[in-house]
């Protein structure tokens, strides 16, 4: 039993350093490619489609990562429900302060013009993580 236990609790430390390792080299990466001058990825390039309609994304800052499922709405384009982001902390997590809606299938972004395509979709939820990021950190609504 002992021996079974010290098993899991070495693997669990050496997951740890792996994904510590992979942070600093990415980390370094990022560095590297500012000095070099490299743009900044766009968040089209950032955003990452894992399966149908589900999008990752990770923030400008590196900071948070989010994820979202586009759908069709019907006639009025493409809907984006956020499926998983950063809690709000202490700000104002209202509908109204966060630029959020909420129908039977979850909360979605609020986004008053029609999105045409699911790139144009990506391309938004990558804009409002970046602004919900800044929001949470910095308090600066938009």
């Amino acid at each position: 039993m002992e021996t079974t236990f010290a098993l899991v609790v070495t693997g669990l430390i050496v997951l740890a350093l792996v994904v510590a390792v992979l942070k600093v080299v990415s980390t370094l990466q990022r560095l590297a490619s500012t000095v070099r001058g490299e743009p900044s990825p766009s968040p089209a390039r950032v955003a990452i489609r894992a399966g149908h309609g589900v999008v990752l994304y990770r923030t400008r800052n590196g900071r948070a990562d989010y994820r979202f499922r586009i759908e069709r709405a019907g006639n009025a384009g493409y809907r984006i429900y956020i499926l998983d982001q950063r809690d709000y902390g202490g700000r104002d997590s209202s509908q109204v302060a966060t630029h959020r809606l909420r129908d039977s299938q979850g909360d979605y972004v609020c986004w008053t013009q029609s999105l045409e395509t699911p790139e144009q979709a990506r391309q938004v939820a990558a804009m409002w993580a970046d602004k919900t990021e800044d929001y949470i950190r910095n308090g600066r609504t938009f």
